[in-house]
């Protein structure tokens, strides 16, 4: 009678087999679903730190912006907000026996000096006042509400060169400093290369036109499908409002995930 050969019969290698990929799959499936909660979880990080940047820059542009000096467009398919930055805001003096006040009078010639309660320091600058954003008063035209103009060191009065009427006083007597130059910062959102960009130190245009290839700009967020700017005016109860929609969405691995903004930007309209 034959002894048995040791080693496994078909039944026990096919059950081996069996219990070998049940444990395999059970591994799998404790690693992988880790793993992809935190891919996940990094997508959605991404995402948020994008809408985190749009935010934070152009709520920091509307709020220090000229007066109404916000203006919205399209160019090359492209939603494009403007807006004029200023160096320094003084208050002038436009009555009174003490310095001199700024003089608007149609029956009086043009003025070429007043005073400012500070000091705003040895510059040649263009000086806006009043600023209302709409024809004949706006800074975007260059005429009626800006003029150039140059300040001493140590002094608070403003020499307008050459002497200058403005289209009417500002209800805050404001002035506001402001160099043509290089005072316009620009936003572009551009679906097709999904990119919103910020460019700024562009010189002011009576419209809103497209720029230069390689003008420099700062890249605020990737993977942009889609933007909206709407401007909202004010009214004697509230201010003026940009509403800012920017749909952001990135596909990895075949999962897409997509975030959107909405805000509402507070603009100031108080010239």
């Amino acid at each position: 009678m034959n002894a048995r050969q040791p080693g496994f019969s078909l039944i026990e290698l096919i059950v081996v087999l069996m219990i070998s990929s049940v444990v395999v799959g059970f591994i799998a499936t404790v690693i992988t679903v880790p793993a992809q909660a935190h891919a996940a979880q990094a997508r959605r990080s991404e995402l948020a730190a994008s809408a985190e940047a749009v935010t934070h820059w152009m709520t920091q542009d509307v709020h220090r912006a000229l007066p109404n000096s916000l203006r919205t467009g399209v160019v090359g398919g492209r939603a494009v907000v403007e807006m004029i930055d200023f160096a320094g805001v003084e208050v002038y003096r436009d009555a009174g026996i003490e310095g001199n006040p700024l003089v608007i009078d149609p029956l009086l010639p043009p003025d070429d000096q007043f005073d400012v309660l500070g000091f705003p320091g040895a510059v040649t600058s263009d000086v806006v006042v009043n600023n209302l954003g709409i024809p004949g008063q706006s800074a975007y035209e260059g005429t009626n509400v800006i003029a150039t103009a140059t300040m001493a060191t140590n002094s608070s009065t403003i020499t307008l060169n050459p002497a200058f009427r403005f289209a009417a006083q500002s209800p805050t007597r404001r002035v506001f400093l402001v160099s043509t130059a290089t005072a316009v910062v620009r936003y572009e959102c551009d679906a097709g290369a999904g990119t919103l960009r910020r460019f700024d130190n562009l010189p002011i245009t009576g419209a809103i036109a497209a720029l230069p290839g390689g003008t420099p700009s700062r890249l605020i967020s990737r993977d942009v499908a889609a933007c909206t700017f709407t401007p909202r005016p004010g009214n004697t109860q509230h201010g003026g409002l940009l509403l800012l929609q920017v749909t952001i969405s990135r596909v990895t691995n075949g999962t897409a995930e997509t975030l959107r903004i909405m805000e509402q930007l507070k603009v100031e309209e108080t010239a």
